[in-house]
């Protein structure tokens, strides 16, 4: 895992599994995923290594791909109504301005490794141009 292990008690007491990693971390993900299904856990994923190869992850129930900012708001409203799909998709980017910022204290900056994703994925990502509000 890129920050800590994940435990078997954490899995046990989660209602659903989320997992936004980098391509740098796919055996990790692919280890991770095992074990969530080993306990029967609903699986929501997104983030580069989904988005590249979504292909490759079966065992994800949800696939949050692109901006989430975008996608995660139909793919909440579906789930609360029980028809949540497999896919979320889009290609538009959010307004940045509209967008709240990340509640710093709930990071520990400490122990965070930097992403490393390849140059054609980032780019992919960031669709070749910086973003700002």
């Amino acid at each position: 895992m890129n920050v800590e292990e994940l435990f078997d008690d954490q899995v046990i007491k989660a209602d659903m599994v989320s997992s936004v990693p980098c391509r740098f971390k796919a055996k990790s993900t692919v280890e991770a995923i095992k074990k969530c299904k080993r306990f029967n856990k609903t699986i929501v994923a997104g983030g580069p290594l989904f988005l590249s190869r979504e292909q490759e992850f079966d065992d994800v129930d949800h696939l949050i791909l692109g901006e989430a900012e975008i996608t995660l708001p139909a793919f909440l409203k579906d789930l609360k109504e029980r028809k949540a799909k497999r896919i979320y998709s889009s290609d538009e980017y959010p307004d940045l301005s509209t967008t709240p910022l990340p509640m710093w204290s709930l990071i520990n900056f400490k122990t965070i490794q930097q992403c490393h994703c390849s140059p054609p994925e980032a780019a992919r990502l960031t669709a070749n141009f910086v973003r700002s509000s």
